[in-house]
């Protein structure tokens, strides 16, 4: 009946939306899936792009690490060794300039010793010169006038001792002698007896030989003899003659002890050169002609005999003087060589150290620049596995896409299929109506 056709009409005409809604679905899933497996596969494309890059970048660095000199390290080592050795040639050096500087210093404290040693002993030769000088020329005065002089220089006894030259005489009593012998002490030790005529002044001539000795006669007395200190036979002999009846007061006592005593010609001499006899005495003073010359010739002997040793300390102390300028003169030229000597090893120091730093920093570069690419090939080792990963999870996510795709693609045949039927179903509905419809 119309009605039964009506409403089958009706239900195809839902059926035919349904697949038809269904065919759109499907189409649409299809298309989302192939737009998905397309976005994928450009993804995959891109990972293995990045791939090639990572792997690329990983032999770069790895060109970059094998030519990173590390070479430094032993070369360091060399130069901190050279800078060891200059270091301990500088401190060789100071210690070469610090002992010539102590060396100079002690030194100069010598050299100050020295010349004011110089100074007393030059001040002490110059003293001795002048007094022996002095001494010499009051002794000289006591040889009597210039015609006196020539006198005896003509008859060739200028030459010979004085008396007063060879004497020796116990401290105590030189002045008892000299006043006891008078002008004897200046007598001219010659032989005169082949002297031709007088001399033109008052002197005495004494021969020394072989003579006998007078011997004191008085034995009560202290000879005056007992005074002289002398080896000499032949002087002894002679002053035994002149001073045989001279005899000594002792220290101390007066002459009033001893003047019973005395016989015919004897006489007295107290240490003051006083002489007494029984009816007699002689004050000794400075007025004597001769006073002091026996002291004076015993300084002069003296000085004399001091002054070789003096004026070999003064040589002494002068070559020592010397020899400590001219050493403190190397020293100095010492030290002025030390200082250009330290001067070129600091130097060579300052220049090691400065090559020593470079090595330093270029092996802190080196080792830093390796550091940071390890670091570098480390995080790129975790990224290729980080990509192997998104591959395998991107290619399974295709593979899965793939399937969907099948599945959906049959879907969308089969939708096809139907709704290809169900619009033959509904033609031929049309067609039903069309035959049947009622005439109106």
């Amino acid at each position: 009946s119309f009605n039964t056709l009506k409403s089958s009409i009706q239900s195809v005409e839902a059926q035919y939306l349904s697949s038809s809604e269904q065919f759109n679905l499907s189409a649409n899933q299809f298309q989302s899936t192939q737009e998905k497996i397309n976005l994928e596969k450009a993804t995959i494309d891109f990972i293995h792009k990045t791939e090639e890059e990572t792997n690329a970048r990983i032999s770069f660095l790895t060109n970059e690490i094998n030519n990173i000199d590390l070479s430094g390290k032993s070369l360091l080592e060399e130069k901190d060794a050279d800078l060891s050795d200059k270091r301990s040639d500088v401190e060789k050096i100071e210690e070469k300039i610090s002992e010539n500087k102590s060396l100079s210093s002690d030194l100069e404290e010598e050299i100050d010793t020295f010349r004011q040693y110089q100074i007393e002993i030059q001040k002490e030769l110059s003293q001795i010169e002048g007094e022996i000088k002095t001494l010499a020329q009051i002794q000289d005065d006591t040889q009597g006038n210039e015609s006196l002089k020539s006198w005896t220089s003509q008859h060739n006894i200028n030459t010979s001792n004085r008396l007063w030259e060879k004497l020796k005489i116990k401290t105590d009593w030189v002045t008892a002698i000299e006043s006891a012998l008078g002008g004897k002490l200046n007598a001219v030790l010659a032989q005169y007896e082949s002297i031709a005529h007088r001399p033109p002044a008052s002197m005495v001539l004494a021969n020394l030989n072989a003579s006998h000795a007078y011997k004191p006669k008085n034995n009560k007395l202290n000879s005056a003899l007992d005074a002289i200190e002398i080896s000499d036979p032949l002087l002894m002999n002679l002053l035994s003659e002149w001073l045989s009846d001279c005899y000594l007061i002792p220290k101390g006592e007066s002459y009033k002890n001893f003047i019973g005593n005395l016989e015919q010609g004897e006489f007295l001499v107290n240490q003051q050169g006083d002489i007494f006899t029984k009816n007699s005495v002689s004050f000794y003073g400075k007025d004597a002609s001769l006073n002091g010359i026996l002291i004076r010739q015993e300084r002069l002997k003296a000085l004399q005999d001091k002054f070789p040793s003096i004026e070999k300390s003064y040589k002494d102390v002068l070559n020592k003087l010397n020899s400590a300028e001219l050493q403190l003169n190397d020293y100095e030229e010492q030290a002025d060589s030390f200082s250009e000597e330290l001067k070129d090893a600091l130097n060579e120091l300052h220049q090691t150290e400065i090559e020593v730093e470079k090595i330093q920093q270029s092996i802190a570069y080196a080792n830093e620049k390796h550091s940071n690419i390890k670091r570098e090939q480390n995080e790129l080792q975790v990224k290729l596995t980080q990509i192997e990963i998104d591959k395998t999870s991107k290619s399974s996510f295709i593979q899965n896409l793939e399937g969907d795709l099948m599945l959906n693609n049959s879907i969308v045949g089969l939708n096809d299929l139907e709704f290809d039927i169900d619009n033959s179903i509904w033609e031929g509905i049309e067609d039903r109506i069309t035959v049947k419809r009622p005439k109106t």
